[in-house]
């Protein structure tokens, strides 16, 4: 079989479907390409209105709780180190709380992925739930609590229990029965729960802190035949009270002094039992509180065992600080000289001072007990 010659025509056809070919190639690759680009464009564009979102969602909480003027709020968005702190709390599942607070020194506002060392008044804690893996403008409302805290958060936290968390939970109503623990459970552990925290309050100021049950609820539920969950809950307050009162009946002065060097001296001697002498007045009053008073009645009513336990630290109470009174009298008579002696400059003057102190002295030995 013989082949025909290829004609200058037939290779022009040729080469024109090959071009053609080619360039539809080129077009598709370059559709292909703008595609991508307008769905990446599209992408960001959607992360952007998400953030925004969540950015307003953030700015309308501040505005309503820390009433900042709109400056603030608009330095405290364009600041790059804050809105970092922002984004990451936004973006980052492993972020769980962000703080946003008045600066002390310039009293602009600012934000902190950790609670600030000190506050100049309020502060906003954004915190995420336990369930969420990533916030957007939807569920953001469902998985971000927003809590405010003063500048003693640990007082605040324990008025919020006090006032809302107790009497709405603790009550005879839909939510405590309709939960999976009992209204008596759930008293016994916002009681405990406020306890502690009264303590670590105290504590915290220097203190020591009686934390007292709310007998308004107690009272309630006394009413409405849960008795023994009321006395329950004074009970584990009252051993809470001896275990605190037990620390400070401990007290050594001689373990205590050694606290402040080799040689205290006497005006440490006094401060000591002077702050020894506080803690049990502080411990006293609260005792003869009339809310004590009336815990005490009702566990002598329902013959409680802590009842007698309560009336035994008492007088132990009373005897330790009648102990610490005498000795810081004692001690008091003795300071007199010692000022006396850092005021003289001349050693003559001072050496008129050691007799009427060593006869001070003995008069101490001789009466104390």
């Amino acid at each position: 079989m013989s082949l025909k010659p290829v004609t200058r025509s037939a290779s022009r056809d040729m080469s024109l479907r090959s071009s053609t070919k080619e360039r539809s190639l080129v077009d598709l690759t370059r559709i292909e390409r703008q595609i991508c680009a307008l769905a990446e464009a599209f992408r960001a564009s959607d992360r952007f209105c998400s953030m925004d979102e969540l950015i307003e969602w953030l700015q309308l909480r501040i505005t309503s709780s820390l009433r900042p003027r709109a400056d603030d709020i608009k330095a405290l968005f364009s600041d790059p180190a804050y809105r970092i702190c922002i984004s990451e709390f936004l973006k980052n599942e492993d972020v769980h709380s962000v703080f946003v607070f008045y600066r002390r020194s310039k009293g602009a506002l600012a934000a902190s992925l950790t609670p600030p060392p000190a506050l100049q008044s309020k502060c906003l804690c954004f915190a995420k739930l336990g369930t969420v893996s990533k916030l957007t403008a939807e569920n953001i409302a469902s998985n971000v609590i927003t809590v405010d805290c003063t500048k003693f958060p640990l007082r605040y936290i324990g008025q919020v229990l006090h006032q809302v968390y107790l009497p709405l939970l603790c009550a005879d109503s839909g939510i405590s029965n309709s939960s999976a623990y009992s209204a008596e459970k759930i008293m016994d552990i916002l009681h405990r729960f406020t306890g502690n925290l009264e303590v670590i309050a105290g504590h915290s100021e220097g203190f020591i802190v009686l934390p007292m049950p709310s007998l308004d609820i107690l009272g309630n539920s006394a009413a409405s035949d849960r008795w023994g969950a009321v006395i329950h809950v004074m009970e584990t307050a009252v051993i809470g009270w001896i275990k605190q009162i037990k620390i400070v009946l401990k007290h050594d002065p001689f373990l205590e002094l050694k606290t402040w060097g080799p040689k205290p001296g006497i005006y440490r001697e006094k401060e000591m039992w002077e702050a020894h002498i506080h803690d049990l007045q502080s411990i006293t009053e609260q005792l003869s509180s009339p809310k004590a008073r009336e815990i005490f009645c009702s566990l002598e009513e329902a013959n409680s065992t802590y009842g007698h336990s309560f009336r035994a630290v008492r007088k132990d109470v009373t005897k330790a600080l009648a102990a610490a009174e005498e000795n810081n009298t004692y001690l008091g008579t003795l300071v007199v000289y010692y000022d006396l002696l850092k005021s003289e400059k001349s050693n003559g003057k001072k050496q008129t001072h050691f007799l009427p102190m060593l006869h001070t002295l003995l008069l101490v030995w001789t009466h104390s007990r």
